[in-house]
């Protein structure tokens, strides 16, 4: 379904279990060359168990960054006429590691997408829960448009994701 969704693929997808990490749960990468999404994982509880309810989200989270990354960063035109929208959201980023808005706007595109997957493939509930968690005690404001305009544009008119970016960051 994340495939699908970003439309794009890998030959390879791997996932880098670590017990050094406790920073946060992960993060996600590409490699070009190899054709290869990569989702670094540090432990999810502090007895090392890797195993939670909350891995599919955070697969769809930090491999959502191999596809999503990119094409906002192809828009930096209108991530610099929007960045005023920052300003409310700063000191509520800033704790979470989202430091400047090029960085939150990829940030709130990749949780959009970590709220659209699930509800494609039937777990509406997961969705709403995400959505709630991420605007009420996250404060990714902005969350709840990027998700009807993506839905808009890339599920019901059928358009290109990175198309459905442009007219996203447009609107």
């Amino acid at each position: 379904e994340i495939e699908s969704f970003y439309e794009k693929s890998y030959a390879h997808y791997e996932i880098v279990p670590s017990l050094t990490i406790w920073s946060g749960p992960g993060w996600g990468f590409k490699n070009d060359k190899t054709y290869t999404a990569t989702f670094v994982l540090g432990p999810l509880n502090k007895n090392y168990d890797f195993d939670s309810e909350r891995f599919l989200n955070l697969s769809i989270h930090e491999f959502g960054h191999s596809f999503v990354n990119d094409v906002v960063l192809k828009n930096k035109d209108l991530i610099n006429e929007t960045e005023k929208l920052f300003t409310p959201i700063r000191d509520a980023m800033d704790p979470q590691g989202y430091n400047n808005w090029q960085t939150c706007v990829i940030e709130h595109f990749v949780r959009a997408g970590e709220i659209i997957i699930p509800e494609l493939m039937g777990d509406t509930s997961q969705s709403q829960t995400l959505m709630k968690d991420y605007t009420e005690n996250r404060q990714f404001i902005y969350l709840p448009y990027i998700v009807e305009q993506l839905k808009h544009y890339r599920v019901d008119k059928k358009l290109s994701y990175k198309k459905s970016v442009r007219m996203t960051l447009e609107d």
